[in-house]
């Protein structure tokens, strides 16, 4: 009896230290989950797939010592645009960006940088990203109007550097500076890019979708950029002024840019081949929504080479799940050019899926 008596006097206290000491517990991990979450972001997954049916019929057998373009002048086959796999996380303020291309059989590193939010005005990016002469180039490719970017936004690449960038004017202005390795790679010769872009009307038309969709067609909204880059390798590099203009309204959108290469640029351009020094290519893209989930597209490029090559676009984009999420498009490109090696008329049609 006296032993069951003590057990008795004694469960009470047992009983309400061990619930002290789990909760106790409990409140501790409760605590150390949410610093935890405060500190660091989850890992986010994201991406696109573009795959079209293409068809270019436009070379003959060359004749008199012309070279054919290819072996086999007619192409028609079914293509893998890009397949891209994005991922986000980031701890406090930084936040860590790595996109992947798995078009190939072989996973290629697109972009991986950090971004530090320095300020609510001010970022501070490093690692290897696209270069910020064009805010076409800066739109990710599963949100592009046309299949390709205009040849000024695909001759700009990505590049390992520093980036300072931020706003001014109530965030209707932004700036970046930017330092990277130049066209010499890792040798000591840098490159050094600035760019101003300022909201003229409304909103702003510098956006993350190239031409018109999600636009609100009751107001007019319009934006203009301007950048500088100095390529301080002799061989390679030189200098490129470019000049970018938007606007959109009641379902029209119109872009234009241009790029002005000095007479020491060693670039060449991807499309023609031909070398950038001394041109001033540029391009102008007009879109009109015909309803919310139809829009069409119209583009016209100059190269301004030595061959007097252009190329005109046309488009027809079927928004199936907006915005840019299930996209079917038909689309027709007619290079016209001296050089019989640069000439196309390409026609495509196929499917682009973000997630």
């Amino acid at each position: 009896m006296s032993f069951s008596l003590a057990l008795a006097l004694l469960a009470p206290l047992i009983a309400t230290d061990t619930v002290d000491s789990w909760a106790t517990l409990d409140c501790e991990l409760a605590q150390l989950s949410t610093a935890v979450a405060t500190t660091q972001q989850g890992v986010g997954l994201s991406g696109h797939f573009r795959s079209y049916y293409t068809h270019d019929d436009s070379h003959v057998p060359g004749s008199g010592g012309v070279p054919d373009k290819a072996a086999n002048p007619n192409f028609s086959a079914f293509e893998l645009e890009s397949v891209r796999l994005r991922f986000e996380g980031g701890v406090e303020d930084i936040s860590v960006a790595v996109s992947l291309d798995l078009e190939t059989s072989t996973a290629v590193l697109v972009d991986a940088y950090a971004r530090w939010a320095a300020t609510p005005e001010l970022n501070l990016t490093f690692g290897r990203f696209k270069q910020t002469l064009l805010n076409s180039q800066q739109i990710d490719e599963s949100r592009l109007l046309f299949v390709k970017r205009t040849a000024n936004a695909a001759n700009l690449v990505r590049a390992e550097g520093l980036m300072v960038s931020g706003t001014f004017a109530d965030k209707r202005g932004m700036w970046s500076g930017t330092v990277d390795n130049g066209a010499d790679g890792v040798s000591q010769d840098r490159e050094y890019i600035g760019r101003l872009t300022y909201d003229l009307v409304g909103a702003g038309a510098f956006g993350v979708f190239e031409g018109g969709v999600l636009t609100d067609e009751d107001s007019a909204n319009a934006s203009i950029g301007l950048a500088y880059a100095d390529d301080r390798d002799v061989a390679l590099g030189g200098r490129r002024t470019a000049l970018e203009l938007a606007g959109n309204a009641h379902g029209i959108s119109v872009h234009a840019d241009l790029i002005d290469h000095s007479d020491g640029y060693g670039g060449v351009d991807g499309t023609t081949g031909s070398a950038l020094a001394g041109t001033t290519p540029n391009s102008v893209t007009v879109s009109y929504m015909v309803r919310e989930d139809v829009e069409l597209g119209w583009r016209f490029e100059n190269f301004q080479d030595p061959s007097d090559t252009r190329r005109r676009s046309l488009i027809v984009n079927y928004y199936q799940v907006l915005p840019h999420r299930v996209k079917w498009s038909l689309s027709y490109e007619d290079t016209g050019s001296d050089d019989l090696n640069v000439e196309e008329r390409i026609f495509r049609a196929g499917l682009t899926l973000a997630f």
